[in-house]
């Protein structure tokens, strides 16, 4: 059955009767009578918005949303070059400065970034932030605290961290979140079918959205590591539900260090079928 409280509305002194969002529906239940109508023998709405979105004279209104409360697809004018050129010129930012990003911007980049598309419409990833500064020393500390205490096996991964907890130990050289000021974290249901990618999608246009600002971000693989498999209890610190897996987790700040050009790849592994 079409899901309850979706709230469809049509408002008849708009509508011009031009069918996109019959044609639109992605769960093909707005059927036409003398105007767009849900059919409830259809299946679920997915609540995506596609027929708000799509409607020319903005005449559909659901869940409550109607179009005064959305944007409009035609006040932004990207140009294809900018937007190549800050995908060849991005670096991952190991060197952050010591300060905090204004909060008002990290909450802006999070509620855009939680835009991106997800499997089914599910959006039902969490993204845990640490935007102070001082919560991530601390957080910091009581990652190396532990980490320093493990012991680990001859394998190639085990050196690895112990080598990084040797650094640490000795000079507070802190491979595991290059310095950075800021933590966020994506994560979702263990069970959900999205969870190897919503969680990646989400963070890749929250790093767009954050270069963009002029902030440095970095994929913190280890960190990822670490709190699904090494340290899990450190979800407990961030509040990250325990039936959560976390799907990525990433750096961010202030860079230290600015890079005047980008670097070269060789590309050679696209696949065209002809």
């Amino acid at each position: 059955m079409v899901n309850e409280n979706i709230n469809f509305k049509v408002d008849e002194t708009k509508c011009v009767k031009c069918g996109l969002c019959t044609k639109d529906c992605v769960a093909n239940i707005i059927k036409m009578d003398e105007f767009p109508k849900i059919d409830n023998k259809g299946m679920p709405c997915l609540e995506c918005e596609h027929c708000l979105a799509i409607c020319p004279t903005g005449a559909i209104s659901i869940i409550g949303d109607t179009v005064n409360d959305v944007a409009s697809s035609n006040n932004f004018d990207i140009k294809p070059e900018e937007l190549k050129n800050m995908v060849f010129a991005r670096r991952s930012i190991r060197q952050y400065k010591n300060e905090s990003v204004d909060r008002k911007i990290i909450e802006d980049l999070c509620e855009t970034a939680m835009y991106a598309p997800t499997a089914r419409n599910a959006m039902n990833t969490l993204l845990t932030v640490i935007d102070d500064k001082a919560i991530m020393n601390d957080f910091r500390d009581k990652v190396y605290d532990k980490f320093c205490q493990l012991k680990f096996d001859d394998a190639e991964s085990g050196a690895f961290f112990a080598l990084v907890a040797k650094k640490w130990k000795e000079d507070k050289y802190d491979k595991l979140f290059a310095g950075a000021p800021h933590l966020i974290v994506a994560s979702a249901p263990e069970e959900s079918i999205n969870i190897a990618s919503d969680p990646v999608i989400i963070l890749s246009y929250f790093e767009l959205l954050a270069v963009s600002n002029g902030l440095g971000t970095l994929w913190d693989g280890m960190l990822t590591f670490i709190l699904n498999v090494v340290l899990p209890e450190f979800k407990d610190y961030l509040k990250i539900p325990r039936n959560h897996k976390v799907g990525y987790a990433m750096v961010f700040g202030n860079p230290a260090v600015k890079y005047t050009r980008g670097v070269k790849r060789n590309i050679n592994n696209i696949n065209y079928v002809k």
